[in-house]
């Protein structure tokens, strides 16, 4: 009878762990939920960091364009008027001459080392936005490749991509405009501009 006692008595303990443990687990997933919904009412919105594999490819005269459309719902009537959406790309290379391509750098930038000068426009990674969506594409001399060749050792999808999205009434209740966030604010800025406060 002991063991029978002493074996409910365990299977009570363990019972009341596990529910212990499960309402724990529970208020986690709330309190990141109700965090990211705090993000989004105070107008501010980061993705993670995002790779893709379905560029597609378009050639106009001299050059060649290899383009991905990112769904963005965040990004509406009110963020194309007043807020800003900052798209930052980074990838992780072997060649020292494109390391500073390993910290996030913000977009529009030439996939080039310091030192070489570009032809207009190619080697270039520029981002558009229009309602519900970012569009980065990146251009090259022409080619008749499927995937351009990409220096320090990169393709297309070894880059990583991140958005940040700001409200107008973010920017204003924090006293700046989208130019002075766009135009001087350098990435870790940025992050704790939409970080906690």
């Amino acid at each position: 009878m002991k063991k029978w006692i002493t074996l409910l008595a365990v299977s009570a303990m363990v019972t009341a762990c596990s529910k212990q443990e499960l309402s724990n687990n529970t208020l986690q997933d709330e309190s990141q939920r109700s965090s990211a919904m705090r993000s989004s009412q105070e107008g501010a919105y980061v993705s993670e960091w995002e790779q893709y594999n379905d560029w597609s490819k378009t050639n106009e005269g001299d050059k060649s364009r290899f383009s991905v459309v990112r769904k963005t719902p965040e990004i509406n009537a009110g963020i194309t008027n007043g807020g800003l959406v900052l798209t930052y790309a980074k990838v992780a290379v072997t060649d020292p001459r494109y390391a500073s391509f390993a910290n996030p750098t913000l977009m529009p930038f030439y996939y080039l080392p310091d030192a070489e000068r570009p032809y207009p426009y190619t080697y270039y990674f520029s981002d558009a936005v229009s309602e519900g969506n970012v569009i980065i594409t990146y251009s090259v001399p022409f080619t008749k490749e499927a995937m351009p060749l990409m220096g320090g050792g990169a393709s297309l999808q070894s880059f990583q991509f991140q958005y940040v999205v700001l409200t107008g009434a973010f920017l204003d209740s924090r006293g700046l405009d989208p130019q002075t966030v766009r135009n001087y604010y350098t990435y870790d800025q940025v992050m704790n501009l939409v970080g906690p406060q």
